[in-house]
This record gives structure tokens, sequence and C-alpha cells, in this order.
């Protein structure tokens, strides 16, 4: 789980032409490549450390009381794991910029220390001896980071074992955090997930509580507290949950993945804060840990991916659109998958993924091989950004068609992202863009322009 949320304003438009492309792809990924990390290796976070524009990960190893980090290549290849001390048992890791200066830190869950260790990044790959803080109750299980006040600096929430509570530590902006406020979550609550559940432009929760086979929902006031807790029914002991549209209506839905029973739970957001009944969707006899999301077969629906700790492989369900998920096909990964993340991590336009396997000390990546049929692309795609840096205003242009423009900040998280919409103009088909873009956050942010099964990334700096 990497967060860091830069909000966007608008400013005039730029013009962009393009053509409009078929695009078919079959489910695919390479055999796994595993990677060492340290000992007993169960949480995983992808963000670039080093500011290179390639994906690194980062990995809490519970056994060694350390963190791993692996530099990305660029090509799906990783480094050797640079190893960091932090407290003892760490449960979780998460990234974000909690000092301000556009670099990535980290913080983890210290499940025997009681605490959390912060750990600054240098922009390089590294980071500063670990800085503890006292969390509010023992044993600190799950963590998680997203501005939840409002005020463009990162927070952590923070779950427990054999505790109701969700715990918030509002952050300063120079890498420590005030004293936590905790609130009624539900039944021994677990992972943790935030997103607009009711539409009111402000962080709400989201988190899995195992004894009692539900997902509680904690509405955000926009200042760092939140109200009551309402929980929703789901499979047998869920274990994660994310948030995402995975029915295309606007709304943010819930997926939970739940490990007794072997199946994910799809809840259908309302856009008022409550969600429609479960719908259960299988796995496989497998016990699945994590569950993530990506497009994985290039068909523009959002498909679902499981860590399966009692098979050793993960499970890929392909969405329909409209919020239901297909049987599951299996791919082998290391001993005891846990964590799961997906990004591009070979720059291919295509959603790979890795997983945090406690049980054989490593990682394993699988790269997106999914055969994808282009048309019209045969010519280098070049982008230009200009000013750079600039003071968030920015306007990009293009050398050829492409399928999708994003941005990018050093999180890896998606601040802007648009599609192009055809416009039929005498025989042809063309996409008349204007891009709106406006960045009001200092730092490192990345344009990728998609163009069939090739992408194109250009850094740009921000300075306010």
């Amino acid at each position: 789980m990497c967060f860091e949320k830069s909000k966007m304003k608008k400013f005039l438009p730029f013009l962009l032409f393009v053509s409009i492309e078929q695009v078919n792809a079959q489910l695919c990924f390479s055999l796994a490549t595993n990677f060492a990390t340290d000992v007993n290796p169960n949480s995983i976070c992808v963000a670039d450390f080093n500011i290179d524009g390639k994906k690194d990960l980062a990995i809490a190893n519970n056994t060694s009381d350390s963190v791993s980090i692996l530099l990305g290549t660029g090509t799906g290849s990783f480094g050797t794991a640079a190893n960091f001390a932090v407290g003892s048992a760490p449960n979780s890791v998460v990234s974000a910029d909690f000092n301000g200066d556009g670099k990535i830190d980290l913080a983890t869950a210290n499940y025997l220390t009681s605490n959390v260790s912060v750990l600054l990044g240098t922009g390089t790959g590294s980071f500063s001896a670990a800085t503890n803080f006292t969390v509010s109750f023992v044993n600190p299980y799950i963590m998680f980071s997203a501005d939840f006040n409002g005020d463009t600096k990162a927070d952590l929430a923070v779950t427990y074992y054999n505790s109701n509570y969700v715990s918030i530590f509002l952050g300063t902006g120079a890498g420590s955090f005030s004293t936590g406020t905790s609130f009624l979550a539900g039944s021994s609550p677990y992972l943790i997930t935030s997103s607009d559940f009711n539409g009111d432009s402000k962080v709400d929760l989201a988190l899995t509580n195992s004894s009692t086979n539900s997902v509680s929902v904690l509405l955000g006031t926009g200042t760092g507290s939140f109200g009551s807790a309402t929980s929703f029914s789901v499979g047998i002991g869920p274990n994660s949950v994310i948030s995402e549209d995975v029915d295309g209506d606007g709304k943010k839905d819930l997926v939970t993945s739940n490990y007794n029973s072997s199946d994910v739970s799809v809840l259908l957001g309302t856009g008022t804060g409550s969600f429609n009944v479960a719908m259960n969707f299988p796995v496989g006899l497998a016990f699945p840990n994590y569950v993530t999301s990506g497009d994985f077969n290039m068909d523009g629906n959002l498909d679902l991916t499981t860590a399966n700790g009692g098979k050793n492989n993960i499970s890929i369900m392909l969405g329909t659109g409209i919020g239901s998920f297909g049987a599951p096909t299996t791919f082998s990964v290391g001993f005891g998958p846990v964590g799961l993340v997906s990004s591009d991590f070979n720059g291919d336009a295509k959603a790979d993924l890795a997983t945090a396997n406690s049980n054989s000390n490593n990682i394993s990546v699988l790269l997106n091989c999914a055969a994808v049929e282009i048309a019209n692309f045969t010519k280098e795609q070049k982008i230009i950004i200009y000013p750079n840096p600039s003071n968030g205003n920015i306007s990009i242009t293009a050398s050829q068609p492409i399928d999708e423009i994003k941005i990018t900040d050093v999180l890896d998280q998606v601040v802007y992202t648009d599609k192009p919409i055809p416009i039929a103009i005498g025989t042809q088909k063309l996409n008349l863009l204007p891009i709106t873009i406006g960045i009001e956050n200092s730092g490192v942010y990345f344009v990728t322009v998609t163009s069939g099964n090739k992408n194109t990334t250009q850094k740009f700096v921000v300075n306010k």
C-alpha cells in the first residue's frame, strides 16, 4: 500500500488530436522470477524511492525486524535487497512523503515493540535510521497512509491485534505525528483502505473484521475524525479490503479477500456511504491472504487477483465491467504469499504483479505478457512538457496517436488520467482531447503516454 494523494486543480486546456486503435488481449503472465529479501517478508509496497522513473519495492520482514528495498531496473528485474532496521516484528509497511521534501519515506507497524518506525528517504533509494513513535494500543498490526484531514500532509491509520479500534495519527509534515486518536471500528479490525464513499470529498475508512465476517465503514469528517462504524457482511474470515469502482458507475465499491471461505466479496457502493449485499466469487480452495486489482487482460475492465497462502499461487478473476467476475486462473509464486501489489515494472504499459512470500524469504515478480493487437502505431512516441520545471500548470504535446495519458507522483499514485473519446471527422475518427491539469503540490511527477502496447514517460518538476 503506497499512498500520497495530490490535489488537482483545473486551468486552460491544450488540445491533443489522437486516433482510435483497436486493442484486444488474452490473460497471460510469465513464470514467476524470485528475488531474495530478509527473513519472513509479509507486506509489500511499490514506489519510486530513487526518483529514476522506475518502480521499486519495499518489503516488511517480520522475523528479521527490517525493511528490504529492491530497486527496479525498469525491465522487470530488481537489484539486490538493501535492508534497513525497524522495530520488532514489522507487520506492514507503507510509503509516503512524510516530511514534504519530495522524497519517499517509509513507515512500519511493529507488532512486538508496539510502535511505528518512520524512515526518511534520501531520494537515492537509501533511508535514514528509524525514528519510533508510540501507538495507542499494544501489538499494532496493519497500517495505512492517506491525508485524513485535508491538509496535504500524509497521516497514518493503525489497527491492532485483539483491539476493536483504529487509531489515526495526523502528520505534522516534518516526519513526525500527533498523538493518536482512536475510533471504534468493529470486531478485531484488520486491514484498512480509504476512499470517498459518500461523495462529500472527505476521506472515509473501510476495515475488515475477520471475527464477524464483515467490513466496517467509517465516514470521515474531513478533520481527521470519523463517525460511527457501519458494518456490511462479507465472506468468512476477511483478511484484506480494497476500494475500486468495479462496475464503472463512478461510485466507489469494496472488495474483500476472505481467507476461510476462499473467495472474494464484492460490495457495490451506492454513493451515499452504504453498500449493496455482497456478491461472492471463488478463488479456488486457496485461502487468499490479499486482494488487489488491475486490468490484466487489457480489455478496459477492472480485474481482481488474490495472493493465496494455501496454494502458493495467485488467482486472477477477469471482470465483466458490471461488477461481476469470472472463474479464477492461477499462477504459481513462492511459498506463503501474503502481500501483493500490481504495477508496471518493465514499462510496457501492462499491469504486472509482485508477491511477498513469507515462507521462502523472497518476492515473486510476474510480468504481464498479454498479446495485444495494435493497428497504426509504427513510429516512436515523443512528448514535450512545457514549462519544466513549472508552477503546477503544464502543457503537453505528443507526436503520435495515444490511447491514454496518465500523470503519477513518485509514489506511483495516479493524480490524473484520461482516455481519448472518438469524434467522427470526415472518414477519420479523431479525438479532440482538452487536458485540463494543474498540480497543487511541489514535487517530482511523471507523464506517461500509452500508444498500443508501448508507452513513453517524461519526468517533470513542480516548484511552488
